[in-house]
């Protein structure tokens, strides 16, 4: 009999369940053929003899770790805060569970790293078998990916030569600009952040091709860095006679500032002002108007990123895959014809 201080190995418990040891690496590991009893019954005995697997040793002999490192900035993509990457996260790690790799996260701030590597202090301690990139980074970062042929993957951005999943930003804000050229808009201005994101470079390009198919004057304001800024530039731009009708944001949490700040002002949303944000968060519908926004399906977005960089793990030498998901625009509350 067992001690109880005892710790069984492999063999043990393949002995007290009456199977081989490679038998009971299957059931743990749930994979391989087995019955349903032989799974039940060496489940039962590893409880009762508190067996634990030797992970560590089992890593040792596969070559892997079974973690794959989540690297964000807080400039374009802080998590902590945001309610699109919080959901995309939450499919993220449910998938990467199931397909039994942990998730550790880690800050990039590329002022903080040291003076001789502009790699993340994850990378360097090599604690991951692949990373996950999310939203924007700087291109410096990228490259030195590429150079060092690491396994990684961008999450909801775009790198040539990278795994990257993307929603199909350009799509989405030109249809946006159609909708607002059948509502007669003919002035219309897109809102973004003032940092380099591959996601906003691509809707805003959406937005200037749909201005130009549908003959519209179309401006763009980039010059601010938080809500509070973008506020002021919407207070100086609606001084102004000319402003536009139409008013389109790179993100819903942006859209509502801009709602908010509107109606501050005395103007009626959306009889004097039609708005459009993106992703469709809980931020689009929370106002006291819900906010005409593009659906961005985030538990596809993680579900697809874990399933692909799980992928790369076990064949780092396949093609590097470019994959962009498709939006669906969902009119609410803010748009409406323009005045004549």
């Amino acid at each position: 009999m067992l001690k109880k201080s005892h710790v069984p190995s492999i063999k043990e418990i393949a002995k007290l369940a009456g199977c081989s040891p490679s038998t009971v690496s299957n059931v743990l590991n749930s994979k391989g053929l087995f019955s349903e009893k032989t799974r039940e019954k060496v489940l039962k005995i590893c409880r009762e003899k508190n067996y634990r697997r030797n992970i560590s040793a089992r890593n040792l002999r596969i070559g892997r770790l079974e973690t794959v490192g989540l690297i964000f900035s807080r400039i374009s993509a802080d998590i902590f805060k945001s309610a699109f990457y919080i959901d995309l996260i939450y499919a993220l790690q449910k998938r990467l569970t199931e397909l039994n790799y942990d998730l550790l996260l880690s800050e990039y701030s590329p002022n903080a790293e040291s003076d001789d590597s502009d790699l993340p202090r994850l990378l360097r301690l090599c604690k991951t078998d692949g990373v996950v990139l999310l939203g924007g980074m700087p291109a410096s970062l990228t490259r030195r990916l590429k150079e060092m042929s690491l396994n990684a993957l961008m999450l909801d951005s775009n790198c040539d030569d990278l795994d990257s999943i993307t929603s199909d930003n350009f799509e989405a804000s030109r249809k946006m600009t159609d909708i607002l050229a059948s509502l007669g808009h003919k002035h219309i201005t897109y809102f973004a952040y003032d940092y380099e994101d591959y996601n906003t470079d691509m809707r805003i390009k959406g937005f200037l091709e749909g201005a130009r198919l549908n003959g519209q004057r179309a401006d763009i304001v980039r010059n601010f860095l938080t809500l509070e800024d973008a506020g002021k530039q919407f207070g100086k731009m609606f001084s102004s006679p000319d402003a536009p009708t139409a008013i389109m944001c790179v993100n819903d949490e942006l859209a509502l500032s801009i709602l908010e700040k509107a109606q501050s002002m005395g103007l009626k949303i959306p009889e004097d002002l039609s708005l459009f944000g993106y992703d469709d968060t809980i931020y689009s519908t929370i106002g006291s108007k819900k906010i005409s926004t593009s659906h961005v399906d985030l538990d596809e977005m993680g579900t697809c990123a874990a399933n692909i960089i799980v992928e790369r793990i076990q064949n780092p030498s396949a093609k590097a895959r470019q994959i962009t998901l498709p939006t669906r625009i969902i009119e609410r509350d803010t748009c409406a014809p323009a005045k004549s």
